[in-house]
């Protein structure tokens, strides 16, 4: 059996940030491709209200995000509040180099030849070159892990955030960060590191926690089709890994709320689109709104 990366860590770490390390997006959308339901809801307290829209980060390149509802949600909206804006960064570029590369020697400095051995294997099965990879540091060679996951299901193409940052900048319409780019990448860092990259090489072969590529086709198949089953079930899942998970959810999702009330009092009409599964579960962003009152509608999408 060929290892790659625990099915509970990929879980999480997949959905986690709209910041995209290695390999450029080309933030174009699909017309002719079929088309996604989606998660949307509505946010409202007394006149005023806004919308949450969940986004998929890794996606296949034949999809489109863009659905009725989707754009009647557009035009009526003043702006749009996502994870952060890549495209706001101008040194986004060189500051996601300087985390994915070391400054000196190799991986196996911090390596066992135990781990050595088995991170060489994890190379060969998955056809990376080992040379290539020795000089990344835990993030970089996570990343590249991943993004070998997403190429060899087609996940390539470009994520729902940056295509409707596109779509709002083309509107000349407001886009508002609920974190950063620094946020994002130091958070990264924390979570890509050498104790993150042991747990994954150390991994036993023989158990079924191995990474499934059904488990991410799955989290996309249950977005395409607007069902909250599969969802809920990965978020119990990651809620195993509580390191990782009060980190990359509860927290953030803790954070995330404050901020989207502050654009709810506003008076102001914003999309909140962040990654679908911070609206899923019991420490989600809807559970947190509804627990400070407000009323919280589930839209489905025009036929």
């Amino acid at each position: 059996m060929k290892k790659i990366l625990s099915k509970t860590l990929i879980s999480i770490l997949l959905l986690s940030f709209s910041i995209s390390f290695l390999g450029c997006e080309k933030p174009k959308k699909t017309e002719t491709a079929t088309t996604t339901k989606g998660f949307i809801w509505k946010v409202t307290s007394n006149d005023k209200h806004l919308y949450l829209v969940g986004t998929m980060h890794p996606s296949p390149k034949d999809c489109n995000f863009f659905n009725e509802s989707i754009n009647k949600i557009i035009d009526e909206s003043s702006g749009i509040a996502v994870e952060c804006n890549m495209k706001k960064d101008n040194n986004f570029q060189s500051k996601a180099l300087s985390l994915i590369n070391l400054s000196k020697g190799t991986i196996e400095d911090s390596l066992t030849k135990d781990e050595i051995s088995k991170l060489k294997q994890l190379c060969k099965d998955n056809d990376i070159n080992y040379d290539d990879i020795k000089k990344l540091s835990p993030l970089g060679i996570l990343q590249t892990f991943q993004n070998k996951l997403l190429n060899k299901i087609d996940f390539t193409g470009p994520s729902f955030d940056s295509l409707l940052i596109n779509e709002f900048n083309g509107k000349k319409k407001e886009i508002v960060e609920l974190e950063s780019v620094d946020f994002q990448l130091d958070l990264s860092s924390k979570i890509y590191n050498i104790d993150t990259l042991k747990k994954c090489l150390n991994e036993d072969n023989n158990k079924s926690n191995n990474i499934d590529k059904e488990n991410v086709i799955k989290l996309f198949d249950a977005f395409k089709d607007g069902s909250l089953s599969y969802p809920e079930e990965s978020i119990r899942e990651d809620k195993k890994n509580p390191e990782y998970y009060k980190l990359l959810v509860y927290d953030r999702n803790i954070n995330m709320t404050s901020k989207i009330e502050n654009l709810l009092n506003s008076g102001k009409v914003y999309m909140v689109a962040v990654g679908y599964k911070h609206y899923v579960g019991e420490d989600s962003i809807i559970e947190h709104l509804k627990e400070k009152g407000y009323k919280i509608e589930r839209l489905l999408p025009f036929e």
